[in-house]
């Protein structure tokens, strides 16, 4: 009897995978939003794109990718063994690495846009205990501690 129960119980479990690959089979955005979620996108509704333009969108992202091809490899930064990093922020295209006593700021070159890096390091006299920084208003807010003894 047991068997029996269990025979039955995948034969149901098959009709309903059917039942799902018919209704996917079917569905035009189902299947487009499958393809979304396989290559790490999420749906946004609120943009009000159709199905057909962001399949259209979709199609041409991948194709960037399977033609994309480092030109040149560059190191921007690299943090000094031992030295302690505090944080790192992006805002705007511009990244910016706190580090004990500098700040350093940098952003990616673009070969096809003819974008060069470009990095800038301010040296503080304090520790970088917190920052935030607002590119487009040039502004730079740091939070520190001196080691000096008062």
């Amino acid at each position: 009897m047991m068997y029996l129960s269990n025979v039955h119980t995948i034969s149901s479990l098959l009709k309903v995978n059917r039942g799902f690959r018919d209704l996917i089979r079917r569905s035009l955005r189902i299947q487009h939003k499958v393809d979304l979620y396989v290559t790490g996108l999420v749906p946004n509704l609120a943009t009000g794109v159709t199905t057909v333009d962001s399949i259209k969108a979709l199609g041409e992202y991948q194709s960037k990718w399977d033609k994309f091809d480092v030109d040149e490899e560059q190191i921007l930064m690299r943090v000094p063994e031992g030295e302690h990093t505090w944080g790192a922020a992006t805002a705007g295209g511009v990244h910016a690495v706190a580090m004990k006593h500098e700040i350093v700021f940098f952003t990616l070159p673009s070969n096809s846009r003819g974008i060069q890096s470009r990095k800038q390091t301010i040296p503080l006299d304090f520790r970088v205990t917190g920052f935030a920084f607002y590119p487009q208003a040039d502004v730079v807010a740091v939070v520190g501690q001196t080691d000096r003894v008062m």
